[in-house]
């Protein structure tokens, strides 16, 4: 913890600024993500700027400024607010602004994961300006989040490019993304897994040689409805009802869809989510929307679920439901051992999985032990050690390799 780490070892941990629409607080994916693998990283080397939620915890000292194109992308003129600013003609974040902020904190490095756009070009802009290194973090297709007219997607593009040619780091979420970022704008980068929470420990195996509820199958989803997985889970309620199996939602947003089947459990902490799952439910699902080429469903190619590594820590059957171009369900196929997929829209495999675990216990144990064999790919400590690797490249100023 940051009370343990000594003056001489605290040289070790460059100054870092984050700038960014996800700075590391307990909400959202990609804020959780830095949350986890900064948090034994000491505070007083952290500061962020970018939305602050008043229901999370930051890690760090935080400033959340008035920042003009944000602002206006939550009205009517969101459109007009993320072109004017892709042109330059409305302004990013002033340098003299964030060294105000910052009062005597003088950062070594610059991090900015690049998800809404006017925060990603401030964080460009000051580390130019300052003569800093920069790396950025990617999860999600650059500009899927920041909408501009359509006219100007290759000014957008070009923009986006100058940030990563700066950058002497650049994290992609999955293999996938790191392709897409060499095809699309010619850099390179590393992969980097993001961690489940530290401490989480594997239910007891023996809790599989019985259902939680009688005779009946409880599956559990946590996490958001939004990208396609509330429409996904919609989608199944017939398959749902028709195989006789509970499904119990653990999410901030309510369904918008109903059965008897299906019961909305309420939001949680990343902490107690996981401890009521295992004691409430079976087995979890991930499941992926089949329709390709909406704004949502277009992540699914590149990103990577935090989802999927937070299951895998369960010791419960994992399934994961979806076309086979989506990042999760190639991870699940590549680890059949670990993990019960299908691909087919068609209800009969699924069906067939949940009439399995229903009533084949040793079936479920298999399926609870071996997904903690696979989860050592996402090893909370591994992953952070890895990540402070790469923020003391960066300050170095080494090119990163791929």
């Amino acid at each position: 913890m940051v009370s343990t780490i000594s003056s001489d070892s605290l040289m070790s941990y460059p100054k870092i600024l984050i700038i960014s629409s996800q700075i590391p607080q307990t909400i959202h994916a990609g804020s959780l993500q830095l949350y986890r693998v900064l948090e034994n990283y000491p505070k007083q080397n952290i500061r962020s700027i970018g939305p602050m939620e008043p229901k999370a915890e930051q890690l760090s000292e935080t400033y959340d400024p008035f920042l003009l194109p944000i602002r206006l992308t939550t009205t009517r003129f969101s459109f007009l607010a993320n072109t004017l600013n892709t042109l330059r003609l409305l302004p990013d974040l002033p340098v003299k602004r964030i060294d105000k902020l910052l009062g005597d904190f003088r950062p070594d490095l610059v991090v900015t994961l690049i998800e809404i756009l006017p925060y990603a070009f401030a964080a460009l802009r000051y580390a130019k300006t300052k003569g800093l290194p920069l790396m950025t973090i990617t999860m999600d297709k650059p500009g899927d989040f920041t909408y501009i007219y359509p006219s100007f997607k290759a000014a957008q593009l070009r923009r986006i490019q100058e940030i990563y040619q700066y950058a002497n780091v650049n994290l992609g979420v999955s293999k996938e993304m790191t392709e897409y970022l060499r095809s699309t704008f010619k850099t390179k980068s590393d992969v980097l897994y993001f961690c489940p929470p530290g401490g989480l420990e594997a239910r007891d195996p023996q809790k599989a040689a019985a259902l939680r509820n009688g005779s009946t199958l409880t599956i559990g989803y946590a996490g958001s409805l939004n990208l396609g997985y509330g429409q996904q889970l919609s989608s199944l309620v017939q398959t749902f009802e028709k195989a006789g199996v509970k499904i119990n939602i653990y999410s901030i947003n309510q369904p918008t869809f109903s059965s008897p089947e299906i019961t909305y459990r309420g939001s949680f902490t990343q902490y107690e989510v996981w401890e009521r799952i295992k004691e409430e439910c079976d087995a979890v699902i991930l499941p992926y929307y089949f329709h390709y080429g909406t704004k949502d469903t277009s992540v699914y190619s590149t990103h990577f679920p935090t989802k999927l590594s937070e299951y895998l820590t369960l010791g419960m059957p994992v399934i994961v439901i979806g076309p086979e171009w989506a990042t999760g369900v190639k991870w699940a196929k590549a680890h059949p051992d670990a993990v019960l997929c299908s691909t087919k829209k068609e209800d009969n495999e699924l069906i067939s999985i949940f009439d399995k675990l229903t009533t084949d216990a040793a079936f479920r144990l298999k399926y609870s032990l071996n997904p903690v064999k696979a989860k050592e790919e996402f090893s909370p400590p591994v992953i952070k050690k890895q990540f402070l690797n790469y923020i003391q490249k960066a300050e170095k100023n080494t090119v990163c390799t791929s």
